[in-house]
């Protein structure tokens, strides 16, 4: 057993190395804003975040079944949506994305389908249905929009594969398909799209990042199981700055990492917790805006926090 003088150099010890690889991190935390309810501004295990080029905040409130609105500070400004099958309700939407011309595109999960709105929630289109064909869907829960406009969606667990669509909902072409190997997918969780049009998949299974084209044509690839620099337990949800960075939500080491576009390690922060600058393992949407910072959305938690580069 430990003596009392060992006990307490250990957890000094201890302490101090996480303090510095929180203040060594290149990011600092700004704000943060939820909690649990269905209120106005709250969240019931929300899913997914995006943020627009103006800076407004949308996230997927999953179990309240709307698309929540607000502003960079985190001060709510709209929502719509209500449980049901019709245009613009929802049943536990998930992945969501924003296109160049300011469109909403939402990964209605349980009605297995993509509907599509302008800024302030106004229905514009929809497109899918239940099954495996192309254009069919068996659990669409994550998506990304490049900069030609083209959506794409992950049909996650029973047939890992991404599947591509125009901006109106016209099937394109089928991506990768389900399993281990280089442009193979399992437990896909989150994708992102760079602007040269590179792909970016995380694999929650697999502990792995893969780069691919915007024809599918595998790139490369990094991460393995691991609490090590650019190792993950479990990740789930990626984002892709202006500049070709790549932000990983590590949710089994409760942290974010961040990589150039070919996968050099840069930064990491965060620890376990409830705090501000803390995560629990329920990390499931991040988000860069155009001035850098780093939007994480928590579903355990039931929040959103901001973070922004060290000046």
């Amino acid at each position: 057993m430990l003596k009392k003088s060992s006990l307490l150099i250990f957890l000094i010890i201890t302490s101090l190395a996480v303090t510095y690889s929180q203040e060594d991190a290149l990011y600092i935390f700004v704000t943060l804003w939820g909690g649990e309810g269905k209120k106005q501004g709250q969240f019931r295990l929300p899913q997914a975040i995006a943020a627009d080029t103006t800076g407004n905040v949308y996230v997927s409130d999953t179990w309240n079944n709307r698309i929540e609105k607000f502003d960079s500070s985190g001060k709510f400004l709209l929502e719509w949506g209500a449980t049901g099958s019709g245009d613009g309700y929802f049943k536990k939407p998930c992945g969501i994305a924003i296109d160049i011309e300011g469109f909403i595109y939402v990964a209605d999960r349980d009605n297995y389908r993509i509907e599509k709105f302008n800024s302030t929630g106004g229905f514009i289109t929809k497109w899918g249905s239940f099954g495996k064909k192309d254009g069919q869907f068996d659990f669409p829960y994550c998506l990304s929009v490049d900069n030609e406009g083209y959506v794409y969606i992950v049909n996650t667990y029973n047939n890992d594969s991404i599947q591509k669509f125009d901006s109106s909902g016209r099937f394109i072409a089928r991506i990768g398909s389900r399993g281990t190997g280089d442009g193979q997918f399992t437990g896909s969780f989150g994708i992102a799209i760079d602007m040269k049009g590179n792909i970016y998949i995380v694999e929650k299974d697999n502990n792995r990042v893969q780069k691919i084209d915007k024809n599918g044509k595998f790139i490369t690839k990094w991460g393995s199981y691991g609490s090590d620099d650019g190792q993950f337990i479990y990740p789930r949800g990626i984002s892709v700055d202006n500049e070709g960075n790549v932000y990983v939500l590590d949710n089994g080491n409760y942290r974010i990492e961040k990589f150039d576009s070919t996968g050099k390690f840069i930064t990491e922060w965060g620890k376990i917790g409830s705090g501000p600058g803390e995560f629990q393992s329920g990390m499931t949407g991040i988000s860069i805006s155009s001035d850098g910072s780093v939007y994480v959305l928590e579903y355990e938690n039931e929040r959103v926090q901001k973070f922004s580069p060290k000046k």
